[in-house]
């Protein structure tokens, strides 16, 4: 459910507003669960990284991003990517390949 959630639907912006007590706990349940694997809970977490990695939010028991961070431990070139997704090169020159989004992805990388 959280996945298609994240994938959108056609509701405009803003008209379901999740809660982030109930995004976190959500997480935390996933979390101890063997039924998804690193790579899709830290996906899932990409997703939702807007409520969970809360700067100002400073709580011990806070869920934050655990699964994602671990992912890109093990995987530093996907770090390099989101940086090229979400920052456009001030030189003017194109990004290789590996690191350009798709045309038909461009509006959910958004």
């Amino acid at each position: 459910m959280l996945l298609a959630m994240a994938q959108g639907g056609g509701e405009p912006p803003g008209h379901y507003m999740l809660e982030h007590y109930h995004v976190e706990a959500a997480f935390k349940s996933l979390n101890g669960s063997a039924a998804l694997t690193l790579d899709q809970k830290a996906g899932l977490e990409f997703a939702y990284i807007d409520a969970l990695a809360r700067r100002w939010e400073r709580r011990k028991d806070a869920y934050g991003i655990p699964n994602l961070e671990r992912y890109i431990e093990a995987h530093p070139e996907q770090f390099a990517q989101a940086i090229a997704w979400t920052y456009k090169r001030n030189d003017g020159a194109t990004d290789p390949p590996e690191l350009q989004v798709s045309p038909d992805h461009v509006k959910s990388m958004a």
